[in-house]
């Protein structure tokens, strides 16, 4: 189990640690984004568990890549669509095509 993200804001994620049954906010300037390594790390705000999620969503394949979509946004100021193509390109770099979720995607899935 992990620290997942449950839903999007302006601010930031909300998360769920499933394992330590909390959940809570963390700033999007305070996740971890390593585009070279295509991962993205997300620590727990209520204890010190971390999860690190891959460019194809690891277990969760839809809300992972909607993570690295927002973080590619936000980290290289890039447009939603321009977020959308890099992400996807990636994933399917890693993992092949036939794992990308977010087909048809052509807004920003807050």
């Amino acid at each position: 189990m992990s620290v997942r993200p449950v839903s999007f804001s302006a601010a930031g994620v909300h998360v769920l640690h499933e394992e330590g049954g909390h959940e809570g906010d963390v700033a999007w300037a305070d996740l971890g984004f390593n585009a070279a390594q295509r991962t993205a790390t997300i620590a727990c705000p209520v204890c010190p568990s971390v999860s690190t999620w891959p460019v194809g969503g690891g277990a969760d394949p839809e809300m992972g890549q909607r993570l690295f979509v927002h973080l590619v946004k936000r980290r290289q100021n890039k447009t939603w669509l321009q977020s959308l193509a890099i992400a996807k390109a990636l994933c399917d770099a890693d993992e092949g095509p036939e794992r990308w979720r977010l087909k048809g995607a052509t807004e920003d899935l807050t």
